[in-house]
């Protein structure tokens, strides 16, 4: 007798999971375009995945509050001198604020972390480094640093504590 096996289901095209939400069930994945663009789509039970977001920019950290009805993204922009922004989008994927955060990189692979209590991200950052004119070496720099952004108003306070990741512990 053959043995019945649970029908995996996938999505088409190329997704990576960029986070989860609190609200069981939905997440946030980033769609990789065949045309180099990025977007990034809301999943929730029982429906397909919906866009919030599309552009050409490097998406590298994003975060959600409940069951997406605020989102952040992290982006990178450029190639000479790249600019680091952080958007907030709506459940309808409109840009409710901006931030650019000049001179700052995100440590690679590190989260925008939220504490939906406090209404704050965690994230690590390090200032942006120019490479020599002899071989694009990085040049010194000073260690990455833990900072919150608080995220109604995306001001950005460091917490004094040199990190290569932060994490707020869930409750």
């Amino acid at each position: 007798m053959a043995s019945v096996l649970p029908r995996q289901q996938t999505l088409p095209g190329s997704r990576d999971l960029s986070s989860f939400c609190p609200r069981s069930e939905r997440a946030l994945l980033l769609r990789h375009w065949p045309d180099f663009r990025r977007s990034i789509e809301l999943v929730e039970p029982g429906q397909a995945p919906r866009q919030l977001w599309l552009g050409t920019q490097a998406l590298v950290a994003s975060s959600c509050l409940g069951g997406g009805e605020r989102l952040w993204l992290a982006q990178i922009d450029g190639l000479q001198r790249p600019e680091l922004t952080v958007l907030e989008l709506n459940r309808l994927g409109q840009v409710v604020a901006r931030r650019h955060l000049h001179g700052w990189e995100l440590e690679p692979g590190t989260p925008l972390s939220l504490d939906p209590s406090r209404l704050e991200l965690m994230l690590v950052l390090k200032p942006w480094a120019p490479t020599n004119a002899a071989g694009g070496i990085p040049m010194a720099r000073p260690a990455p640093q833990a900072m919150v952004m608080d995220v109604t108003t995306l001001a950005l306070r460091p917490l004094g504590k040199r990190a290569h990741l932060a994490l707020w512990l869930p409750p």
